[in-house]
């Protein structure tokens, strides 16, 4: 197998690369992301970078790949309908969550959305002590009666959270062992599988935001491996988790939430081993793309891991590289508020329509287009002549910015600019 290949897919761009093992050159490429599909954009793009290299799908014995699709959906809150079952006593567990605020100054602030209605949460009697002994035994016939009431009730997907199974897993698995044969259509995520620590919050919480992304994911993954083999490559893709290290196609759909700092992750380990083979073992990374901008810590040529991450406000207990993730990317959206205060972001055009200079309909000023009327991007085209631009059209929206702001089109665009590189230069420090 001569090559190896990898492929990162963000919000706006779909980055693909291919090492040459013979000649040991890179050859690399980017096309348009295609949120509605993302393999779309995988398997063109992959066509056309070995297209470059004259090279045939049979040759490539490597495919790695960073995905969004996890952490998309949890944003998005597009996930399945999700079921719970719990320990009696414990059916509320995740709406009392914890006491701090997500803002301890600021009255109004909300709580992100419970993720599984109150309907759709049922108590099992069961119970074992923190020791794992068992102080009440599972009932089967008990999971059974309530899993085809969450399911007449219309869940996708069911969570299995018990009370202490980080010190004895079998009434999980045992409830997840009845529940995949009652229902064999239904993806069912136990809580002791993705984290066997104590804190139930947030062990429960986890389970089930893998639940809520894990048929998303699972669709998306079969449909992919698929497309893979039908384009002629020899191997299915490794997916690259939260910590920098792979997962099987497999692993990924038993545990999506393994997989929300995919892309970003990639990065940071590439930029540690590249930084520490030029001299350079303690640096700071920093990832712009479309949407976001992602920065990490490296020391001592090892990127910083933590616990756990916090996504759109949920706590994931999942093993992560430590990246500072905010809104500021080449396709976020330049907005004033309602008191005149001037915002880059967090909201993004993405890739479609994207920004106003693409052509595809956007109306909105973004980071882009601030860069195309300051002459700082090439004024007709990119992607090396690829991709086709219109500065017309970035002039349009800018100059609405600026009448709003009551600048000159060039003093906005530089607002624009200055703005999203305070946001960027304040996530470094």
């Amino acid at each position: 197998m001569r090559y190896r290949a990898g492929v990162d897919v963000g919000g706006t761009f779909t980055d693909l690369y291919l090492w040459d093992e013979d000649r040991g050159r890179a050859i690399t490429h980017k096309v348009a992301s295609t949120p509605a599909d993302p393999s779309d954009a995988i398997v063109s793009g992959l066509q056309e970078l070995l297209a470059k290299a004259s090279a045939s799908p049979a040759e490539v014995g490597y495919l790695s790949h960073g995905t969004t699709v996890a952490t998309n959906t949890i944003l998005q809150q597009a996930g399945a309908k999700v079921g719970l079952l719990t320990t009696e006593g414990f059916r509320d567990l995740l709406e009392i969550g914890r006491q701090k605020r997500p803002s301890v100054f600021d009255l109004f602030a909300d709580k992100p959305p419970v993720l599984v209605p109150r309907h759709l949460r049922k108590e099992i009697a069961e119970r074992l002590a923190a020791d794992g002994s068992v102080l009440r035994e599972l009932r089967g016939n008990e999971v059974t009666a309530a899993v085809a009431d969450l399911v007449a009730g219309g869940i996708e997907t069911l969570a299995v959270c018990f009370l202490h199974s980080y010190a004895n897993p079998e009434h999980e698995r045992a409830a997840k062992e009845v529940a995949e044969q009652t229902q064999p259509s239904l993806y069912v995520s136990a809580s002791h599988e993705l984290t066997s620590e104590f804190r139930e919050y947030e062990r429960f919480l986890t389970a089930v935001l893998n639940a809520s992304v894990g048929p998303v994911l699972r669709g998306y993954m079969l449909h992919l491996r698929d497309r893979l083999a039908e384009l002629g490559l020899p191997s299915e893709p490794y997916i690259i988790q939260s910590n920098g290290g792979l997962l099987s196609i497999e692993s990924a759909v038993l545990s999506p939430i393994r997989t929300v700092l995919s892309g970003p992750s990639a990065g940071a380990i590439g930029a540690a081993q590249v930084a520490k083979d030029a001299g350079f073992p303690d640096v700071i990374t920093m990832d712009m793309g479309g949407t976001s901008t992602d920065v990490s810590l490296m020391r001592e040529g090892k990127p910083t891991l933590r616990t756990g991450q916090t996504i759109a406000g949920y706590q994931i207990r999942v093993p992560t590289v430590a990246i500072h993730t905010i809104g500021a990317g080449g396709g976020s959206i330049a907005w004033v508020d309602e008191a005149m205060g001037f915002h880059v972001g967090p909201r993004s055009a993405g890739a479609r329509p994207g920004p106003a200079c693409y052509g595809l309909g956007g109306t909105k000023p973004t980071v882009t287009d601030a860069n195309v009327v300051l002459g700082r991007l090439n004024q007709d085209s990119l992607l090396g002549g690829a991709m086709p631009i219109s500065r017309d059209l970035s002039t349009r929206v800018v100059e609405e910015l600026a009448d709003a702001l009551g600048l000159s089109m060039e003093r906005a665009a530089s607002g624009v600019i200055n703005v999203v590189v305070s946001n960027m230069v304040r996530a470094v420090r």
